[in-house]
């Protein structure tokens, strides 16, 4: 079962997001994962557009989502940062076995970029989005 730790936020694209989850104080381990969702859309795992589209040897690559874990005494504490690919809301979720499960503490902060690095990622994604559906390599980098 999944129990939501901290708050929602919501980022536009452009904006670093800026997560730092911790063990509390007891517990041995934590599952955290990194769940997104665009407006009118369900929570899903978040993955990075970056990564979609990546061919490993000529074959398609599988896109793993946001998930990692921290286990005492040595990754007590994670910090991930990473910048949106577009307009979405962000949540971090712990994976745990029974309610009385102590959850990790998260936080989850945006530093809203510049309108330029909006437009610029929105317009890598336009190219991006060209090139995988062009039949002809006009779209394609030599």
């Amino acid at each position: 079962m999944r129990r939501l730790c901290g708050k929602t936020v919501h980022a536009r694209a452009g904006d670093e997001i800026v997560i730092v989850c911790r063990l509390p104080g007891g517990a041995t381990d934590a599952r955290i994962s990194v769940w997104s969702a665009c407006p009118g859309y369900e929570m899903s795992p978040h993955v990075q557009h970056a990564a979609m589209g990546v061919l490993v040897h000529g074959q398609p690559n599988m896109i793993t989502p946001m998930y990692f874990r921290l286990m005492a005494p040595h990754f007590k504490r994670n910090k991930v940062t990473f910048t949106a690919d577009e307009d979405l809301t962000f949540c971090i979720q712990q994976d745990v076995d029974t309610t009385a499960e102590p959850l990790a503490r998260a936080r989850i902060k945006v530093y809203h970029g510049s309108f330029s690095k909006r437009a610029r990622r929105v317009l890598q994604n336009v190219g991006r989005f060209l090139r995988s559906r062009s039949k002809i390599g006009i779209w394609h980098h030599a």
